[in-house]
């Protein structure tokens, strides 16, 4: 018979032939199918030289303080170690488990030496990246930014595409301490509260986990097994709600006595310019344990020569100046030379200054929780601050966290206790007579705040007035005692009532300090009726405090304070200085909106050129063009007396380049200042301060105290003591304003040279302090914490304070529980919802194991362990450290 050919669609084929169907047991089993890649093989294949013994297969997925880590058993073909290593689920939807490489092979063997077996462990891709050591500084960047930066420049063959975009500006600096970049990547993730892993050779950095989330851990059938029992812990003992930041540290730069509120540092650049806390020791090998608070910030560095001068050693003075047109945008550098009879001297030293569009505050204030009194709106409101000058202003600064007003509640209780009168016969002060002998007497009183007057508290005992001691005709006064006070804060005064033979009055209003009065019947109190109804509003709290506001350049001459409605910033007030660091916002209404752009331009320079020695007959003033280094003229000034200009010149009338060679003829002369003098002659006194301050002499072997200056010396310099000089010093040596605290308060000793300050912050979790309060049952729930990391300036001390209250300021809550969802992994969030035993929590996977793998039909168990917070045994370590070198 001949065979006829047939043409079949590719599902008919399939269909036809049976090649589609799967049988229930191989449906099942496809879902719950592991399989194992080894170098690019996989080892499940019929004829694969290697097999995988399953039960022996461990995967250990952890949240960023370790990597994540296989262990298994192979037997056949030998493997080999940094081969890498892929475990995956579900031949339906592949899903990665763990991927990595090889990091430890053994050769043992089972039952007979010819059995060979290779117990191997595997790590994920995180050593891999950490093979090189970070080394860079992040100031004020997004943590995404970071992330990227530190896969793109430290570890090559790396993606960092699962990063999360737009995570919170930082600044951290890594210095090879961190261990690699798992370090660097862990401590850049608790700065902002998130969790970080490598899969195939890109980065997850994330604050909101990839992926879906695991089921809930709920009544549903199969949500969970019972091997083990699923466990919930409370644990306190990691509990912080205030912590201490200890920061970057310098020295004090010679000793000090009590009381001193300038105190000299080796470099003040770490500390805030307007204002904040350091944290001190007393000698240089001792501890940092005295904390002083400072209002601001002197950086030194400018100065001169000690001696009368030759050639210029001081640089010039540059203040910007409000204007345009004038000098190019951009940085510019000056000096000076001498010219003389003979010729001109080589410039002094260069001062750069740069100009343009002023720049707006670069740091947020601090909203705190609102205070009673004022009008602001209810509802959530950020703030921002601007700089404003006599030509324009600035845009806003980093806005404030949100501050929550609400709105009124409901009524002032009256008060709760009655007071108590009595008479007072023998009083020296004669009544008036609008009273009777015989008349019953009694007082309540009423509370009175802004919004009204409450109804009146209980009524006083009734008194039945006697008689006058020195005119028994009249009657005599009553004393008032035991006047309730009022426990609601809107309460400003107390109103007091009098009830004469059954009618009432009003008497007085009286402060809520008073306690006890004398009451005379004078006749001028005796109008106005108790309130019928109380109408003394609770008013909530309408005030919020700003502080720790920016302060600007020398040209800003005001700054505005804007509060956020309707996406936009509006005005709420304007501090009329440069000098305030706080301001409570009040205002029921807002004003104008915020610049977009910087109207606040300063494209002037004053320049102040210190004057000569006597054979100076002319000075000639150097500045170079924007951003570039070589001077040209800019003017002369042709005098010795003249001591200052404004600079309005373009770069395009700049002139000839300075001399490179003296021809002034000009030297200072041989001669010392004797160790002891109460002044020291300085060539340029300049740039030290009219009103006092520190100087360093040379090397900084000697830093003396002045408090004052002349034309030509600095003065009010201490015979002996702090601050002395204690040595003789040679003219032509070296004389600088020396680094400082300003304002400083909490020298309460001496403080010797070289002693120890540090960067200090604290940072307080108000709401987590109250709530443990009420679980202790007493005390104020401040359990405290001191972070050390010399690494860091105040803002990122603060972050990391930050950070630590996010996750230990409430007790630990841990549950641990076992499902056979694939969807369990590590830094993602978890929702256990339980009646019985009770457990409902929300929570982050930090630990998961992963067993019972390549069971026919069955999806691998996974072991969980889920916190609110938890660290790694090294991360504790670390920070036990670090506390005990606090």
């Amino acid at each position: 018979m001949p065979l006829m050919p047939a043409v079949l669609g590719p599902n008919t084929k399939l269909n036809n032939f049976r090649l589609n169907y799967l049988t229930g047991d191989q449906a099942a089993e496809r879902p719950a199918h592991v399989w194992v890649v080894l170098g690019g093989v996989d080892l499940t294949r019929p004829g694969s030289a290697t097999r995988v013994i399953y039960k022996s297969m461990t995967i250990q997925d952890r949240v960023f303080d370790e990597p994540n880590t296989c262990a298994l058993t192979l037997y056949g073909a030998a493997p080999t170690v940094g081969t890498p290593i892929e475990v995956w689920l579900n031949s339906n939807v592949p899903q990665l488990l763990f991927n990595g490489e090889l990091q430890t092979v053994e050769r043992t063997y089972k039952g007979q030496p010819s059995t060979v077996l290779h117990p191997v462990t595997a790590i994920d891709d995180t050593a891999r990246a950490n093979r090189r050591q970070p080394l860079k500084p992040y100031v004020n960047v997004s943590a995404s930014t970071v992330a990227q930066d530190l896969i793109a420049t430290f570890a090559p063959g790396f993606s960092s595409a699962g990063v999360q975009l737009g995570l919170p500006p930082v600044s951290i600096t890594f210095d090879g301490s961190e261990g690699g970049m798992k370090g660097c990547l862990t401590a850049l993730a608790k700065l902002i509260g998130g969790n970080w892993y490598f899969e195939q050779a890109t980065l997850f950095f994330f604050t909101t986990p990839p992926g879906s989330s695991p089921d809930p851990i709920d009544t549903t059938p199969g949500r969970f097994l019972h091997d083990p029992a699923i466990q919930w812990a409370i644990d306190k003992s990691q509990v912080r709600t205030r912590v201490y930041g200890k920061g970057a540290s310098t020295q004090i730069a010679t000793t000090i006595a009590a009381q001193t509120d300038l105190v000299p540092v080796r470099e003040a650049t770490m500390f805030n310019p307007a204002g904040g806390k350091a944290i001190a020791g007393l000698a240089p090998e001792a501890a940092a344990s005295r904390i002083l608070t400072y209002t601001g910030v002197q950086l030194g560095g400018g100065g001169g020569l000690v001696g009368p001068g030759a050639a210029p050693s001081a640089v010039p003075g540059l203040v910007l100046l409000d204007g345009i047109p004038g000098i190019q945008t951009g940085a510019h550098r000056y000096a000076y030379t001498f010219v003389t009879a003979s010729g001109e001297s080589l410039p002094g030293p260069v001062a750069t200054i740069t100009v343009g569009p002023l720049a707006a505050p670069s740091t947020a204030m601090v909203a705190a929780a609102p205070t009673a009194g004022g009008a602001v709106p209810d509802g959530a409101h950020r703030y921002t601050v601007s700089f404003v000058t006599a030509i324009g202003e600035t845009t806003g600064a980093p806005p404030t966290s949100p501050i929550t007003v609400p709105g009124p509640g409901g009524v002032v209780a009256p008060p709760a206790t009655a007071p108590t009168i009595a008479n007072v016969p023998g009083a020296s002060v004669s009544p008036f007579d609008i009273w009777a002998v015989g008349d019953a007497i009694a007082v309540a009183v009423a509370y009175v705040n802004a919004a009204g007057v409450t109804t009146l508290g209980p009524t006083s005992n009734s008194v039945t007035l006697a008689p006058l001691t020195q005119n028994p005709s009249l009657p005599c006064p009553i004393s008032l005692a035991s006047v309730p006070a009022p426990t609601d804060p809107t309460v400003t005064q107390k109103r007091i009532y009098i009830r004469r033979n059954g009618t009432w009055s009003a008497y007085t209003t009286h402060a809520n300090s008073l306690t006890g009065m004398a009451i005379y019947p004078d006749p001028t109190y005796a109008t106005g009726t108790p309130p019928a109804t109380n109408t003394a509003t609770t008013m909530n709290a309408r005030s919020v405090p700003l502080s720790q506001i920016p302060i600007g350049p020398p040209n800003v001459t005001a700054r505005k304070i804007y509060r956020e409605g309707g996406g936009w910033w509006y005005l709420v007030g304007t501090i009329a200085n440069n000098t305030a660091t706080t301001y409570s916002d009040t205002a029921a209404s807002t004003g104008a909106s915020l610049p977009g752009a910087s109207t606040a331009s300063a494209n002037q320079v004053q320049v102040t050129v210190p004057v000569g020695a006597s054979a100076v007959t002319a000075r000639r003033v150097y500045r170079s063009a924007a951003n570039v280094t070589p001077l040209q003229l800019l003017t002369t000034l042709p005098d010795n007396t003249t001591p200052s200009f404004t600079d309005a010149v373009g770069d395009g009338g700049l002139g000839a380049a300075p001399p490179v060679t003296d021809t002034s003829g000009l030297t200072q002369p041989n001669g010392q200042v004797p160790a002891g003098s109460t002044s020291i002659i300085v060539a340029n006194p300049g740039p030290f301060a009219d009103a006092g301050g520190w100087a360093v002499v040379g090397n900084g072997e000697q830093v003396i105290r002045y408090t004052g200056k002349t034309a030509s010396a600095l003065t009010g310099i201490p015979a002996t003591g702090p601050g002395a000089l204690v040595a003789s010093v040679s003219y032509n040596s070296t004389i600088t304003v020396a680094p400082a605290l300003v304002g400083v308060v909490g020298v309460l000793e001496q403080i010797l040279r070289g002693a120890p300050v540090h960067v200090w912050v604290q940072r307080d979790d108000l709401a987590a302090q109250a709530a443990m309060a009420a679980m202790d049952g007493s005390g104020d729930g401040v359990y405290e914490h001191i972070w050390s990391d010399e690494r860091r300036s105040e803002p990122s001390l603060i972050q990391v304070c930050d950070a630590q209250l996010k996750l230990y300021s409430r007790p630990l809550v841990t549950v641990t529980y076992a499902s056979r969802d694939p969807k369990t992994k590590s830094g993602k969030t978890v929702t256990i919802a339980l009646t019985s035993p009770a457990i409902n929590e929300s929570l982050t996977i930090q630990d998961v194991t992963i067993t019972e793998l390549g069971i026919r039909g069955l999806v691998p168990k996974f072991t969980v362990t889920a916190s609110t917070a938890r660290q790694s045994f090294e991360a504790i370590l670390q920070m036990l450290i670090r506390k005990a070198d606090a």
